[in-house]
């Protein structure tokens, strides 16, 4: 059985756990401290699912200013299990979790962007009553590659 919490820096050390042994894309976990400075923030969202007090998942999310209306809306930034965990309900009681905050924080409405070929997240956002946005394309600037002109630096 799975317990998921949404983190306070008073579980910073559970918090940088799970992101150390899950977050394994990540160029680098994030250190304690860093991950102590995130969970200060209000309008960040982690919460983590745990098999006694091991963590098997996580969810990231952040609360967004609009301004066009007082209430916010909240972007579901990430959603992970561990293989071993997947299709045990962990992954849809984290997405739970962050509906929870959205519904707490008075969110107009919460959204994700996901590859349109990851059926599992796919499947997972159905299940939990998301409707599908449409075709919506997704376009990034990397920051640390761009000049102030917004050209691509050299690096000869």
């Amino acid at each position: 059985m799975h317990d998921v919490r949404r983190m306070t820096v008073a579980q910073t050390a559970l918090a940088h756990r799970a992101m150390k042994t899950l977050k394994t894309d990540a160029i680098r976990p994030p250190s304690e401290a860093v991950v102590r400075s995130y969970l200060k923030d209000e309008d960040n969202f982690l919460a983590v699912a745990c098999e006694g007090e091991k963590p098997i998942g996580f969810a990231l999310a952040y609360c967004l200013s609009r301004l066009d209306t007082r209430q916010p809306m909240i972007l579901l930034y990430e959603v992970f299990v561990a293989a071993a965990y997947r299709r045990r309900g962990a992954g849809r009681a984290l997405v739970h979790a962050v509906l929870a905050f959205a519904r707490d924080r008075g969110a107009v409405k919460t959204w994700v962007l996901t590859d349109p070929n990851n059926e599992a997240a796919r499947r997972l956002y159905t299940q939990c009553q998301a409707r599908d946005g449409g075709a919506n394309q997704l376009y990034v600037w990397p920051h640390g590659a761009l000049d102030a002109g917004g050209q691509k630096e050299s690096i000869e």
